[in-house]
């Protein structure tokens, strides 16, 4: 793939754990908890949350004293922080203490409490909603848990939250973590990847994803594969046949045909579905061959096995794979995804596994792990493959201090 129009992350030069003196300080970790989790305490990968591991423990053994938030977007359950938690403990092998609030008197006083070598996990920064609206009080109630501050959590760096984009200006030391180091290295590599390269991109809403292909289009060539699958998929296909989609409106099918042509122009291979899953909105699902023969009331839900199939054939002979999957409508069972992860973690190439319905597809823990690089959101890889720069790292970049 063409390099991108602005300058990768990876050319800028960010200050590391390295380049701070942290023993007997309060050290703010911004970290990336957002875990695909399925409604109990079981569901907590320990794959996932080992990704934590290096810049948490080198800053205990260093004997900082760490407060680290984040973010659960879709928590399933009040009790879901208590079991990163725990597993995090696990990890660690030392204590975690969670306070009852983000901001207050508790809070504070478990901060204020800490020894070296100790820690502390806020409640889901979401829970405020000042992190969401990027709130400079919020921000400010968080640093002055704060000596310094450690941004961990480069996929979610692409979020105007509070502690991301105002809590480190707050700061005066200030440093990336040994996790977003890894991943900034690893989005940058997408950049360039090794030809054949694969992509495979599923999901819905459609707009979502078509603003995401867009860009990614005008990277592919004649040596890429285009996977598509989801409502982006039933787009292309339904305007490449001359038919229209119900719930879908004249300007979708409009860019839909745009995005065709595009790709089709470049010369990139390009691989709509040959079958399909669908459900109605009781959850019924069946398999159609032809989008002409969708029942009435009946939306795509996911792509078919025969699909998978053929999907699998291209992954195996793919130096690069990077398979995009966020979100599909619920109920549904979704009988493709899994024999899709299987085929992505042991293809023999470089791997990316993007999103929540991704990530939960790979599991056992042994599919995880087998990706090379695993992303529990989009946001960060769209800004990139747009060259646009991350608002988590503009803090970097800035020497104003508020």
């Amino acid at each position: 793939m063409p390099t991108p129009p602005g300058p990768t992350p990876s050319a800028l030069t960010l200050p590391g754990l390295d380049t701070l003196s942290v023993a007997g300080r309060r050290v703010f970790v911004r970290a990336d908890l957002d875990l695909p989790l399925d409604g109990d305490a079981k569901s907590v990968d320990p794959v996932w949350v080992k990704a934590a591991v290096p810049t948490l423990d080198h800053l205990l053994r260093a004997g900082a004293r760490v407060i680290v938030g984040a973010h659960l977007e879709a928590s399933p359950s009040p009790e879901a922080i208590e079991w990163i938690g725990a597993a995090l403990a696990e990890a660690l092998g030392c204590e975690v203490r969670i306070p009852d609030e983000i901001l207050g008197d508790g809070a504070t006083k478990v901060a204020a409490d800490l020894r070296d070598g100790e820690l502390v996990l806020l409640p889901n920064l979401l829970e405020h909603p000042g992190e969401a609206s990027n709130d400079s009080r919020f921000a400010q109630g968080l640093a002055a848990f704060a000596e310094i501050y450690v941004n961990d959590a480069a996929a979610a760096s692409a979020n105007n939250y509070a502690s991301i984009a105002q809590l480190p200006t707050m700061v005066v030391e200030r440093a990336v973590g040994r996790r977003f180091e890894r991943e900034i290295a690893a989005l940058a590599a997408l950049a360039e990847a090794q030809a054949p390269f694969a992509a495979i991109l599923q999901g819905t809403p459609f707009s979502r994803y078509a603003g995401i292909l867009a860009p990614l289009a005008e990277r592919l060539d004649r040596r890429s594969h285009l996977i598509l699958g989801g409502e982006l998929g039933a787009l292309l296909l339904a305007t490449s046949e001359g038919l229209t989609l119900p719930n879908h409106s004249t300007d979708d099918h409009r860019l839909a045909a745009r995005l065709h042509a595009k790709i089709t122009a470049r010369g990139t291979r390009l691989h709509l579905p040959l079958d399909w899953e669908v459900g109605d909105e009781v959850g019924a699902t069946i398999v159609r061959p032809s989008l002409a023969e969708l029942p009435p009331g009946h939306a795509v839900l996911d792509i078919g096995p025969q699909t998978v199939i053929g999907a699998a054939a291209v992954i195996a002979t793919a130096r690069t794979v990077f398979w995009l999957d966020v979100g599909h409508p619920v109920p549904s069972p979704a009988r493709a995804r899994p024999d899709l992860a299987r085929a992505i973690a042991n293809a023999p190439g470089t791997t990316y596994a993007v999103g929540k319905s991704a990530l939960t597809a790979l599991s056992p823990p042994s599919l995880l792990e087998a990706v090379n690089h695993r992303f529990g959101g989009d946001h960060a890889i769209t800004a990139i493959l747009q060259g646009n720069p991350l608002v988590g790292i503009e803090p970097f970049t800035s020497k104003e201090i508020a």
